[in-house]
């Protein structure tokens, strides 16, 4: 008998058979691995390419089930070509699942696993920067319209920064003075994550200044996210207080979801939640509660390698469409204990169990977009909102030891926009992800 071992072995090896032999050399967009209750199902379709497999190809394939496998396990084996653009390979294995994404991410629940572990440095996403032309706009649409609460502000000669926070019911009563020494503890040894707004003072009196909101050319960052418990009221509220939209939840394909502007033109989609998130929503503070940060990323390989093995972000849920996908991580450190302790022990990022806890979140997720293709395009690149047109600035993480942090990130080849020695600001540092946007990492208790 075929040990479980020796299935994911052969199961495996098939996989990185059709990567070697399809999947570089076609388009590189569209190998899926897909499973269900006891039949695996491994698909490989390229855009606007033909499959040549030969009979001897397969036979080979085909026998190698039959040689290393079990007769129960492979009788039922077969391959099957549609129309010359899908190779279709049916087992009824009993091997845990190898999870192949268009663009051939590959990721097992083990692997997720693993990658949470690997976090020495206490990793954890505290911030999401934008900049914003008015705060006597802003901060009252983001305070007094959505609910936000201003956990810290900083006023420097020629720019001020507002961190605002949507705490939970338990953390609201022992939240300190904004401003005080005591609300920048808690800012710079949170567990949460905060919306941060810099002002650049002076542009509130540039009439033709324009912050970038990502979703025109250059694209880069997308959105941020509210979620709460009813769409379409939510919408109608925003609507009567003059909020701007740039989808209402009936319009376009996708129904029962909406996108606001705020008063420099961001994005803000609002989403629904999980009723059972209600547990921890504080039901004196409005009805939202911050749900995600939005990115389009080039290559998700290489953005998950960056955001879930090296920065210790955990991968809940995936989806894929025709044409995009979308890859949906948490920070496991920012999630309530009493949430936490609920979470299965593995999460398979593929099915809808994952995306059934992500629903259930009360903080944000990063949700990083890959349109398909963009990894094979030489010179392709994103906006990271830094060079104009500015809009966007970074995501921010805390860790416990920064310049060892930044030694490991180093060491792994990341690049550094700045060093935590280098600059007038010391205790922080700024590296750069995959698609060059700036990941702010500061060493937690910082005090400025």
């Amino acid at each position: 008998m075929t040990t479980l071992a020796t299935s994911k072995h052969i199961h495996a090896t098939l996989c990185n058979w059709m990567q070697k032999h399809y999947h570089t050399r076609e388009c590189g967009n569209h190998m899926t691995l897909r499973t269900c209750h006891r039949r695996a199902e491994c698909y490989y379709m390229p855009q606007g390419s033909r499959i040549a497999a030969s009979a001897a190809t397969t036979l080979a394939i085909l026998y190698s089930f039959l040689l290393l496998g079990s007769i129960r396990q492979t009788l039922t084996a077969a391959f099957f070509i549609r129309s010359e653009r899908a190779l279709v390979l049916n087992v009824r294995p009993t091997f845990r699942r190898l999870s192949c994404s268009p663009c051939a991410m590959t990721t097992t629940s083990a692997e997720a696993a693993e990658g949470n572990k690997g976090n020495p440095f206490n990793f954890s996403w505290q911030q999401t920067m934008l900049r914003i032309k008015d705060p006597a706009k802003s901060l009252p649409f983001y305070e007094q319209v959505l609910g936000f609460h201003r956990l810290h502000e900083y006023k420097f000669d020629s720019f001020s920064l507002f961190f605002l926070y949507m705490p939970s019911p338990e953390e609201k009563p022992g939240l300190p003075p904004s401003g005080s020494k005591e609300s920048e503890k808690v800012l710079w040894s949170m567990k949460g994550t905060v919306l941060e707004l810099t002002w650049n003072h002076g542009t509130e009196s540039q009439p033709d200044l324009k912050y970038h909101h990502g979703n025109e050319e250059p694209r880069g960052f997308g959105h941020i996210a509210l979620a709460c418990d009813d769409v379409y009221a939510a919408c109608e509220e925003l609507e009567r207080r003059g909020v701007a939209f740039q989808k209402k939840p009936d319009e376009g394909r996708m129904k029962g979801l909406a996108f606001a502007k705020d008063p420099d033109g961001y994005w803000i989609e609002i989403v629904s939640r999980d009723a059972s998130a209600a547990a921890f929503r504080d039901p004196e503070t409005p009805r939202f509660s911050l749900a995600q940060t939005m990115l389009r990323v080039k290559d998700p390989r290489q953005s998950l390698r960056f955001y879930r093995d090296l920065l210790g972000m955990r991968l809940l849920a995936i989806k894929h469409f025709s044409d995009f996908s979308l890859y949906f991580l948490a920070q496991p450190a920012s999630l309530p204990s009493s949430l936490l302790a609920s979470l299965p022990a593995s999460v398979d990022p593929s099915d809808e169990s994952g995306w059934a806890v992500m629903k259930q979140l009360p903080g944000p997720v990063l949700e990083l977009t890959h349109n398909h293709g963009t990894e094979n395009e030489e010179g392709f690149s994103y906006h990271n909102g830094n060079t104009d047109p500015r809009g966007f600035g970074h995501v921010g993480f805390l860790c416990d030891d920064l310049e060892g942090a930044c030694a490991m990130l180093e060491g792994e080849g990341v690049a550094f926009q700045k060093k935590p020695s280098e600059g007038s600001m010391r205790g922080l540092a700024f590296a750069k992800d995959p698609d060059g946007y700036w990941v702010e990492l500061v060493g937690r208790g910082l005090a400025i």
